[in-house]
């Protein structure tokens, strides 16, 4: 085999491994860092013209929101323990959000969670008041009310 072919080969090798390995690490950190609350956040006292419904809430503070990632895994297994003890209301009612929690579960299980600071939507239905929770849900954005 000529040397010139060789090195030819050599890269392609290398560049083959190379793609590999990466294309391996990064679904590997995807799936590793999969599991994290995407929390979306306000001013707790802005004012608004017209109430913020939990559905478009990005939108209307688009330039204002605050972005965190929660991936601490107590601070997950309390978020998951606080919704599947979540006791809805008798009553549903609308708030004007302040803040919005995302919770990818998996491909097919989404929990949205949105609060005024006082009160709690869990997938768009009212919960029954929960100090524990939404003093929980506060101190991931940082609020005190």
């Amino acid at each position: 085999m000529r040397p010139k072919y060789a090195r030819l080969i050599m890269k392609n090798i290398i560049f083959l491994i190379s793609l590999s390995v990466f294309v391996s690490s990064s679904s590997y950190s995807q799936d590793g860092n999969r599991n994290y609350i995407l929390a979306l956040s306000v001013d707790l006292y802005m004012n608004t013209s017209s109430r913020v419904f939990c559905d478009n809430f990005a939108t209307a503070f688009n330039k204002m929101l605050t972005i965190n990632a929660i991936y601490q895994s107590d601070s997950l297994a309390m978020f998951s323990s606080f919704v599947r003890k979540a006791q809805y209301a008798k009553h549903d009612r609308e708030i004007d959000v302040r803040c919005k929690f995302v919770y990818d579960l998996d491909d097919t299980h989404t929990t949205t969670v949105c609060t005024d600071g006082r009160n709690i939507l869990l997938n768009g239905r009212m919960i029954k008041k929960n100090k524990k929770f939404i003093n929980f849900l506060n101190s991931i954005v940082n609020w005190h009310p």
